[in-house]
């Protein structure tokens, strides 16, 4: 097993290139401008997330992009290409041997790990490969590390402890699959990819009015299925969701830009009037925007 002791902050003219095979390694990439130059690889499990920009890779033949707020799963042994870069980003790659060590310490009991140290390790551990919202807890604490110290040293255990919360938040994904009722995993995880892009698409529409057919055609789901399922896997339903959103987003725009009139934010979120903005506001904050201003 090998470990990168620092993170590889790659450098955008290009000074420094990605190796041939990637195993416990961490790589940071903060550039602004577009990157269109191709790069491929067979890929060990690694995390892409993206903390602003966007990123576009082909996975397996399938084309995946990872916008700000998101992270994309991928296995191991899988064929990557990515395609174009812009903006601040993580990969982090993590050897078969070594998530299968932090998925052993995570299923076995102390003495079950007493008695078998040394157990063959399971070449069958799968990723939920696809692209979810959000950041890990531990990317955000590393990327601010690494604005104070770009020469990081990154000790050995800490790619244990990325195995282990990487695993724990599939779990958190598989209990949200699991919600579905459906027979075969299989089945359950491409209807999730079908919720995920209507999530994705509602996070990306903040701004416009809610639409399901719309939202319907994206997911390939039907309108029934689609408010059914949704709310079985993420606990509201998609316009519950949407509306949640928009107003999280309306808060934080009441909060960082004073410069922006509350009619103003209500017209840029697509409100028809600041009363109705105002009222909705109040029936999920229990205040005003005005009071929160």
């Amino acid at each position: 097993m090998t470990f990168k002791e620092t993170v590889c902050i790659l450098d955008p003219k290009g000074g420094n290139q990605f190796p041939e095979r990637f195993e416990n390694e961490i790589y940071f990439v903060e550039d602004l401008k577009a990157k269109f130059s191709p790069l491929s690889y067979v890929s060990n499990f690694s995390l892409k997330c993206v903390f602003a920009g966007e990123e576009h890779y082909v996975v397996n033949n399938a084309r995946k992009q990872v916008r700000s707020g998101q992270l994309l799963m991928v296995n191991n042994q899988s064929e990557v290409t990515r395609i174009s870069s812009r903006g601040t980003s993580f990969s982090i790659f993590l050897g078969a041997d070594l998530l299968s060590e932090c998925y052993r310490s995570l299923t076995m009991s102390d003495q079950q790990l007493l008695d078998a140290p040394l157990t063959e390790k399971s070449n069958e551990l799968k990723l939920f490969d696809d692209v979810i919202p959000g950041h890990l807890d531990f990317l955000v604490h590393l990327k601010a590390s690494l604005k104070a110290n770009p020469d990081l040293i990154i000790p050995a255990d800490y790619y244990f402890e990325i195995g282990q919360q990487l695993l724990l938040h599939q779990n958190d994904l598989l209990r949200q699959i699991d919600r579905l009722d459906r027979g075969k995993l299989a089945t359950r995880q491409e209807v999730f990819k079908r919720l995920n892009r209507a999530r994705h698409y509602l996070n990306d529409t903040l701004c416009e009015k809610f639409n399901l057919n719309e939202l319907s055609r994206i997911s390939m789901l039907s309108k029934f299925q689609l408010i059914r399922d949704f709310k079985r896997a993420f606990g509201t339903t998609p316009h519950r969701y949407f509306i949640l959103k928009k107003l999280a987003l309306a808060h934080e725009m009441i909060q960082s830009q004073p410069h922006l009139s509350l009619q103003e934010i209500a017209f840029q979120l697509n409100y028809s009037s600041l009363s109705s903005f105002s009222r909705q506001f109040k029936s999920v904050y229990g205040v005003s925007p005005r009071g929160v201003r």
